[in-house]
């Protein structure tokens, strides 16, 4: 059988739920960024204070210096960057204008434009969920790199945390541009 649509209403309701689920994922995300970045750099500006701090003043795009920090160690995969450059852009739309006045229940927003923003945050959501691995991925090689080189010391609880990232080295290992031939 078919189930009736949703009313604009039900639409409308299901439109804050998500935009709030959408935005813990992606701050989950810009969490394992936010520690990337902090171990690949050298300048001082990234510190575990800023990372952790509620004011966001103290943290920086963080995904577009983590990406200039990376082109200065490894070649990256074109079609990667662009994939990043896309999700950056939606990431910033979403962020700073998505959250319009438009939402509330009582506003007058038609049914395609609804419609437009759900299906806008799901593709964004779907993304955080691809582009997610590639950066636990290089969480992973950078810590196993950090305690080689005795820059943090680990206990049972981190230890057993970072094996459980190992699965996702290689999917970071694929982003790398291919070596000329």
């Amino acid at each position: 059988m078919n189930e009736p649509l949703p009313t604009l209403a039900e639409l409308k309701a299901e439109l804050v739920p998500a935009m709030g689920a959408a935005l813990i994922k992606l701050q989950f995300f810009e969490l394992y960024v936010s520690g990337c970045l902090l171990a690949l750099s050298n300048d001082g500006n990234h510190t575990i204070n800023a990372l952790l701090s509620g004011d966001a003043t103290h943290r920086a795009p963080t995904l577009g210096i983590l990406v200039r920090a990376l082109h200065k160690t490894m070649p990256l995969d074109p079609q990667f960057e662009d994939r990043l450059g896309a999700f950056i852009e939606n990431r910033n739309f979403f962020i700073h204008r998505l959250f319009v006045p438009d939402i509330s229940l009582s506003a007058p927003t038609g049914e395609t434009n609804i419609y437009e923003k759900l299906s806008f945050i799901l593709s964004l959501m779907r993304e955080i969920d691809a582009l997610q691995p590639v950066f636990r991925g290089l969480y992973s090689l950078l810590h196993k790199a950090q305690l080689s080189t005795n820059e943090i010391t680990a206990d049972d609880e981190l230890t057993q945390y970072a094996r459980g990232l190992e699965v996702y080295e290689q999917q970071f290992l694929s982003i790398l541009k291919p070596p000329n031939l």
